[in-house]
Formats: C-alpha cells, sequence, structure tokens
C-alpha cells in the first residue's frame, strides 16, 4: 500500500535525477554514523540490563544481526532475534533479554515522543505537525502508567494477560504467565535502578548519532540544511519503524520521508532517495558488522 503511495508521487527519471547528485563522502560518514548509533545503543542496554558481567560487545553482536534482520524480514522479527542472540551471553537469559530489550524500546519511545513535543516547543511547526504532537503527547502519558503500574506490581496488566492468554493458548497458560511474572519482577528491578548521568549522556549521544546521519544523508543529495530538518525527518523515520512492517521499513520510511520534508519545500522524488539511500546504508553497515559478528559469536562458542 505505502509503495503504491509513493508511486503516485514520483516517476523514474525524477529519481534517476536525484540519484545523479549524489556525493560519496557525505554517504560514507552516514554509515559511520550509524555504526556509531549501533554503538551507543548497545552501551545504554548494557546498563539497563544492570549486570556488570555483561559487556556492551555482547550486546552490540546482538544489536547488529537484529537491525539486520529488521532490514531482511518483515513485521520487526529482527528484535526477536536481537533477544535471542543476547541469550548466548551466559549471563542473559532469556527473562532479562526480553525484559531489557523491552525497556530499552520504551526509553526509544520516550526520546521520539519529547523529541516530538520539543521540536513543536522551539521551531513552532505547521499545523500538520500537531496531530505528533497529540500522539507523542499521548505516547508519554501511557509510558509513564505503564513505568508507575511496574513499580506498584503490575496487578492490572497482569490479570489482562491472565485473561487474555487463559482464552487464547488455553494449555500454554501456565507457562507463558511464569514468564511473564518474570519479566515482570525485572522491569520491577529496572524502575529501582538508579541509572544517574550515564544513561541520560548515553541517550544523548545516541540522538546524537541518529541526528548527525541524518544530515550527512541529507547532505549527500546537496539538500539545503535548516536546523529542524533532521529532527523532524528523525521524528517521522523513528515513528515509521515503529510500525510492523514489510522488510527493512520499505514503503512506510518513504511515505514518512515525504511527509517530513514536505515542510522544507522538498520534492516527493528526493525525499523518496533519501530515505532508500538511509535504508541502503543501514542495510549495508549491518550486513558488514553481523557477518563479523557471526565469526566473533562462533569463536567464543568453540572456546
Amino acid at each position: 500500500m505505502s509503495l503504491f503511495y509513493v508511486g503516485t508521487l514520483v516517476t523514474l527519471e525524477e529519481l534517476s535525477d536525484v540519484i545523479e547528485k549524489a556525493k560519496t563522502p557525505p554517504l560514507i560518514l552516514t554509515a559511520a554514523f550509524l555504526v556509531l548509533g549501533l554503538m551507543t545503543r548497545s552501551v545504554r542496554w548494557k546498563l539497563v540490563t544492570g549486570r556488570e558481567s555483561i559487556k556492551a560487545l555482547d550486546l552490540f553482536h546482538a544489536n547488529v544481526i537484529g537491525t539486520l534482520c529488521n532490514m531482511l524480514l518483515p513485521a520487526r522479527l529482527g528484535e526477536v532475534v536481537r533477544m535471542f542472540v543476547a541469550t548466548a551471553h551466559k549471563d542473559i537469559g532469556a527473562t532479562l533479554a526480553l525484559a531489557s530489550a523491552s525497556m530499552d524500546r520504551m526509553i526509544d519511545v520516550a526520546v521520539l515522543a519529547m523529541l516530538i513535543i520539543g521540536i513543536q516547543f522551539f521551531f513552532s511547526m505547521e499545523a500538520g505537525f500537531h496531530v505528533w504532537v497529540v500522539f507523542a503527547s499521548i505516547a508519554l502519558v501511557c509510558l509513564s502508567v505503564m513505568l508507575w503500574s511496574a513499580s506498584q506490581g503490575w496487578q492490572l496488566p497482569i490479570k489482562i494477560v491472565r485473561f487474555l492468554l487463559e482464552n487464547i493458548v488455553g494449555k500454554w497458560a501456565d507457562r507463558a504467565e511464569a514468564l511473564i511474572e518474570e519479566v515482570r519482577r525485572e522491569l520491577v528491578r529496572f524502575t529501582e535502578l538508579s541509572f544517574g548521568w550515564r544513561l541520560f549522556s548515553i541517550i544523548a549521544l545516541v540522538v546524537a548519532a541518529d541526528l548527525a546521519a541524518i544530515s550527512s544523508i541529507l547532505l549527500t543529495f546537496d539538500l539545503e540544511l535548516r536546523t529542524s530538518m533532521p529532527f523532524v525527518l528523525w521524528a517521522g523515520l523513528s515513528a515509521a519503524s515503529i510500525l510492523p512492517a514489510a522488510p527493512g521499513y520499505v514503503g512506510v520510511y518513504q511515505v514518512a520521508a515525504v511527509w517530513a520534508l514536505s515542510f522544507y519545500g522538498v520534492s516527493a522524488a528526493e525525499s523518496v532517495v533519501v530515505a532508500t539511500a538511509l535504508q541502503i546504508s543501514t542495510l549495508f553497515a549491518s550486513a558488514v558488522l553481523s557477518a563479523m559478528s557471526a565469526v566473533l559469536i562462533y569463536r567464543y562458542s568453540r572456546n
């Protein structure tokens, strides 16, 4: 559906004209910043686990392989692969992997929501952006309620999940409920941890790396870089990536880019090419890093 919509906006000739303007140095920088983003996310995930024995490098392997699978598989199945690869570490069980990965993604959603609200506050975007501010505010409220529920024991969510399990999965309900209870305990533990400046510093570095990658891909196609443009494009692409979609977010990324860059008078063809180039850069970087990680994981397993 998304691809069909994009196809009605651009022609092959327009896309070709934009591609001819591509510059190599900014494109290489884009890949470098994408790698930096994966590295900083791995450090953030390590902090969220609360385990000193777990190294960021171990989670880096899981992150890059998960990212590659998200680019190749539909419905964000790479998130499942990311948690599975993480369990290769002796100190990371399925419960910790699921709980810490969930909390890590909650941080992503919270940062995205706060950034959208901040964009409106600092840059006074047009009326079309207001609906995103509303959704961002709702997301923040929901996350706040979830964390509060966790600190209080998550009784209501557990009752809801128990009811659904009993009526949907039947005989597997007890086993699934036991896993959910273990995950709940981990999430409660996370709410009691004191992360301090380290976590906030890493979150800032993750955002900075993402914005740098966005800025570089815009400069690749010689687009005029306005102050708020990387923020708005990042917000649009991040929101689109939350949705279970086709492999590599094909289609939804293009639609998100067209919408975000329309605030700056960027043509649909330029927006589509920018989004596609970012996807290809992510695929290339994650493929190379995943190959290296697979070799290292194999060597670790042999020792």
